[in-house]
């Protein structure tokens, strides 16, 4: 089952395009920022199978426990990030992911500046995704987010998002691309 939040969605060849201007965010419980929900998958029980998100990070603070997900986390712009997980700390730079179970006490402990980060999450138990970031090409995948402004025949600004459930996509620019994998016990 799939659910779509109040977004605009274009159909291309078989796309669904999803505008991050679209989106209305959403304020953190704890005031540590907001989210724009672009894409959120349910399994028959009601379960998140796949959440696409943008975060806008305005100051450091607890992420939520999610036991049973996996979760990627990356900056999608020049915030000089610091992430402490389950008491280790990493520093990933734009556009560079971070792979962590949603199990783990994590917290963003550091941030330059306010800005805005993907975060990622597939139910671990039936699902498993990958995140990385390609600039030019043809990905065959989930979803492609934009990371710039792309150029050429799909029209997309920074941060909309491509599902593509596994067809083609032509790259327009730098983009991270979401792979899942559907399986029992991945």
């Amino acid at each position: 089952m799939q659910e779509m939040k109040s977004v605009q969605r274009e159909g291309r060849r078989g796309l669904q395009i999803v505008t991050l201007a679209s989106v209305v965010a959403q304020p953190w419980a704890n005031q540590g920022g907001s989210t724009c929900e672009l894409w959120l998958e349910r399994d028959a029980g009601g379960a998140i199978r796949l959440r696409i998100s943008v975060a806008m990070l305005t100051r450091p603070a607890p992420f939520s426990v999610l036991p049973g997900l996996s979760r990627s986390f990356m900056p999608l712009d020049d915030i000089d990030a610091e992430l402490a997980i389950d008491g280790v700390r990493v520093r990933p730079g734009q556009h560079d992911p971070v792979r962590f179970n949603g199990d783990a006490v994590t917290s963003l402990v550091g941030l330059s500046r306010p800005g805005r980060a993907l975060n990622l999450m597939s139910d671990a138990r039936c699902a498993r995704h990958t995140l990385f970031v390609q600039s030019t090409g043809t990905a065959e995948c989930h979803a492609v987010l934009a990371l710039v402004d792309w150029q050429g025949s799909l029209p997309l600004r920074a941060g909309d998002l491509v599902l593509s459930l596994g067809a083609s996509v032509v790259l327009g620019g730098k983009s991270a691309i979401i792979h899942l994998e559907h399986g029992d016990a991945v």
